[in-house]
């Protein structure tokens, strides 16, 4: 609670606001953002649920913060600055056909456009998070495979051999899915 209460404060005075998502996604949500079959896979599918919308339960953020991202640049609003701390449900090695628990994680989301706001700016948040929190030993690799991100714009912070975070430019594509017409990271 301590490190979630420190990075809200490194986010809301970077200027960025807190938006609160739904845990449930449906499989277009999952293809508009351009998300990984084996990513799919991992989802939870509820048995009764109300609607197509939530027939999964999320095994990314990425949809979720991309939908209000939309709605903001929908609404003609010049630049949004948004984050979400919410969970991500994963069905690894189907846990929830044997019973158990299935894998549930916190997430941070960032999800940003307008005409201050570029890589290095998201990077920049990241890094203040980081050293807020206590971690001053990370690395920064570009990353090449995530659909999501445009292929050329997208890096992983590593701390040993553990990925803590993925940060880039949306892909064109999934930008067009959505209809956002500005870059978005």
């Amino acid at each position: 609670q301590n490190i979630e209460k420190k990075i809200k404060e490194v986010l809301v005075n970077s200027g960025l606001s807190e938006i609160y998502t739904y845990g449930f996604v449906s499989d277009k949500d999952l293809e508009k953002a351009n998300i990984s079959e084996e990513l799919k896979e991992d989802a939870i599918i509820v048995q009764n649920p109300l609607s197509d919308e939530y027939r999964l339960m999320r095994p990314t953020t990425i949809p979720s913060m991309m939908q209000i991202l939309a709605i903001n640049a929908n609404k003609k609003n010049q630049e949004a600055k948004l984050f979400d701390i919410s969970r991500n449900y994963k069905n690894n090695q189907n846990q929830v056909e044997n019973g158990e628990v299935p894998l549930q994680e916190n997430i941070l989301t960032i999800g940003m456009y307008g005409k201050d706001v570029d890589f290095y700016t998201l990077k920049g948040i990241l890094e203040n998070i980081l050293e807020a929190i206590g971690v001053s030993r990370y690395d920064v690799e570009k990353e090449t495979k995530n659909e999501s991100y445009h292929p050329g714009r997208c890096a992983n912070i590593k701390v040993g051999i553990d990925t803590i975070a993925t940060l880039g430019e949306v892909h064109p594509e999934v930008l067009d899915n959505y209809g956002i017409e500005k870059r978005a990271y």
